[in-house]
């Protein structure tokens, strides 16, 4: 059983092999195919009627002229067959040419056309990407920003607390520099005739330089 399958499987396997021949050959010589059809179609035909006129009685002479007549016929309409045979074979040729030609066309167009499509489809990732960088950058420089504000208003307190400082200490300086001055000024005015202001104004003027001093401190 399972060897005539085996020999069932191995025929048609051959009957694939054979028809997959003859159909390869067909399409690549249709002209010699059509002519050959043509031709072999006239040879049966002919070889009939050459054994029926090998059947024909002694004494007739009727039939053997008609069945010349009519291989004849038989001759000329295998040759005109064969010509348009061979003609339509052509045109079929030229057909299948041009065909196989606008496939392959049409193949190359399809190849560029996917070629294209991946070519787009990986501009369109690395602009996503870029896009992403940007957006990142961006919020960077947003994120920047933010900061560089926060530090210049800490600056800008900075400096208010700077200014107040500045306004109070010289205020603050302002009158133990004021009595220190007008106290060099008396002992410097009186310490010939008045020796007692100097010892005075001199306190004066420790006293308020102990309190800047403080004051700096």
């Amino acid at each position: 059983m399972a060897a005539k399958r085996t020999n069932e499987t191995q025929r048609r396997a051959s009957r694939v092999y054979v028809g997959n021949h003859v159909r390869r050959f067909i399409a690549q010589y249709p002209t010699v195919v059509a002519v050959g059809t043509a031709g072999l179609f006239g040879l049966v035909v002919l070889a009939k009627i050459e054994m029926l006129r090998a059947g024909l009685p002694v004494g007739d002479t009727t039939t053997g002229p008609m069945l010349d007549s009519i291989a004849l016929g038989v001759l000329l309409v295998t040759i005109v067959a064969g010509v348009v045979a061979a003609w339509l074979a052509r045109k079929l040729e030229r057909a299948w040419a041009d065909t196989r030609h606008h496939s392959e066309e049409l193949e190359r167009v399809a190849a560029e056309l996917k070629r294209e499509i991946a070519d787009r489809i990986e501009a369109e990732k690395a602009l996503s990407a870029a896009s992403e960088r940007l957006s990142a950058s961006h919020a960077q420089l947003e994120r920047w920003a933010a900061d560089l504000e926060i530090a210049h208003a800490r600056l800008r307190e900075v400096d208010d607390l700077k200014t107040k400082f500045l306004s109070e200490v010289a205020h603050e300086l302002r009158s133990p520099m004021a009595a220190v001055f007008s106290a060099a000024k008396i002992i410097v005015k009186h310490h010939k005739t008045k020796p007692e202001v100097v010892e005075r104004f001199g306190q004066t003027i420790m006293s308020e330089g102990a309190r800047m001093t403080r004051l700096i401190n």
